[in-house]
């Protein structure tokens, strides 16, 4: 076995049950919720996340690019340069959020209807804290192409606050919102202490005002294409709960982590992707945009085609199962949110490939772009067709976003649909021609 296939059979080893495991406590924690807390509550909590979400999105796209990139494209000697650097303006985002937090809480509660989110907020304060240390641990492993203390870091992290809802929900234990937000910090706490433990020897602490300027000038494009990309991805979330009630957002939100299974195999993916496409670009320049991008799209859709097709047949029958018959209503959004499903690899490999090529401040603009076209028709299409609106607006946001990056990367890169469909149809070709053998 040649290194390289060694480094993509490990990398995709550990990637794959970490990403496996956040989906199984993540899908069997959010079927418990909704059979604890009542449609408001969990409405409630659901705006939370998808705030802790746009911060967590926010810090990966500051810091964890940044320092994966020039941890494998500058001088060796730098690393504990840069990570210290890194760790430091990681600090210095968590102190800003805890101020801006401490200022809107009560505000945002008011607008979105939800009093109880002000709790929810006052206590990711000291979470956010943790976090710091968390997703820099965590960037650091990356950085160093070791993936199994990610793996075990996400794994205590999902997995307490999973079992926690368990024995409340086995024993019948009331579990009020205010727990539930003092539980997920105590659970990041955890997966920090079982991260540091993982990844203490590749520890250094050292300053140096150059790397500080290099890491925030590349972390500040980073930065912009993240929050626009949680943005596109929550503002309907969002203007649901402006314009209609929490519990519509609870209704909107079963949908959504239903289809957001669907996204398993392109995280996974962008998670492997992102370190060697940093090196093969360093090596090949943007030439190895076009291989990079065609093959890891096609596997992706290789698949997600078949996951598609039978959530959407089986729709009304999914919701019921995961989250009851009182969202019964979630069927058709799910329909919805799975034909978009489809496109999201498109768009979300352009996106890792143009940050390892050097092009962060494009990809920034690009995606700042989609999170603009998507409030626009949010706001059209909600006061009209209500929550039906939002996943008609998302839908049409994800064409559009489509037909204007492919003709993008056809001229620029000479990257085509046709090609991504063959290489797709050929891996599906040697993987069933393999298990046929196999029987």
């Amino acid at each position: 076995m040649t290194k390289k296939q060694s480094y993509w059979i490990q990398s995709g080893k550990f990637t794959l049950l970490e990403r496996v495991s956040v989906l199984i406590f993540g899908v069997f924690t959010f079927i418990l919720l909704v059979r604890i807390l009542g449609k408001e509550e969990y409405g409630a909590w659901m705006l939370f996340i998808s705030l802790a979400t746009l911060l967590e999105t926010a810090r990966n796209g500051f810091f964890k690019n940044p320092l994966i990139r020039f941890s494998n494209t500058k001088n060796q000697s730098d690393k504990g340069l840069i990570q210290s650097t890194s760790l430091v303006l990681n600090i210095i985002f968590s102190l800003a959020v805890a101020l801006i937090l401490s200022l809107i809480a009560i505000p945002l509660a008011e607008v979105w209807q939800s009093p109880s989110l002000v709790q929810l907020l006052y206590i990711f304060i000291p979470t956010s804290l943790i976090l710091a240390l968390f997703f820099h641990l965590d960037y650091i492993q990356r950085a160093n192409f070791q993936f199994f203390g990610p793996f075990l870091g996400y794994f205590f992290k999902n997995g307490i606050l999973f079992f926690v809802v368990l024995v409340h929900f086995f024993f019948e234990i009331p579990l009020t919102l205010f727990q539930l937000g003092l539980w997920y910090g105590a659970s990041a706490l955890v997966g920090t202490l079982v991260s540091f433990i993982a990844s203490k020897r590749k520890l250094s602490f050292q300053m140096n005002k150059r790397w500080t300027r290099e890491l925030f000038s590349y972390g500040k494009y980073t930065l912009g294409t993240n929050i626009s990309a949680v943005l596109m991805r929550n503002i309907d979330i969002w203007m649901i709960g402006w314009y209609l009630t929490p519990a519509a957002v609870a209704v909107y939100n079963v949908a959504i982590r239903i289809a957001n299974l669907f996204e398993v195999p392109s995280m996974a993916l962008a998670s492997i992707l992102f370190p060697e496409a940093v090196r093969r670009a360093e090596a090949d320049g943007e030439a190895a945009m076009k291989s990079l991008y065609e093959k890891s799209v096609a596997v992706i859709l290789l698949f997600s085609v078949p996951f598609a097709v039978f959530v959407i047949i089986f729709s009304n029958q999914i919701v019921s199962l995961l989250a009851g018959s009182e969202y019964a209503e979630a069927g058709m959004i799910l329909n919805i949110t799975m034909l978009y499903g489809l496109l999201i690899p498109f768009n979300k490999q352009m996106g890792v490939v143009l940050d390892a090529v050097g092009k962060a401040k494009r990809n920034m603009f690009f995606v700042m772009r989609n999170a603009v076209i998507n409030t626009v028709l949010n706001i059209i299409m909600i006061p009209f067709y209500g929550v039906m609106g939002a996943a008609f607006a998302t839908l049409s946001t994800m064409v559009i976003v489509l037909l204007i990056n492919q003709v993008y990367l056809h001229k620029n890169y000479d990257i085509s649909l046709k090609s991504i469909g063959f290489y797709s149809g050929d891996y599906g070709k040697k993987a069933f021609k393999k298990v046929f053998k196999m029987k």
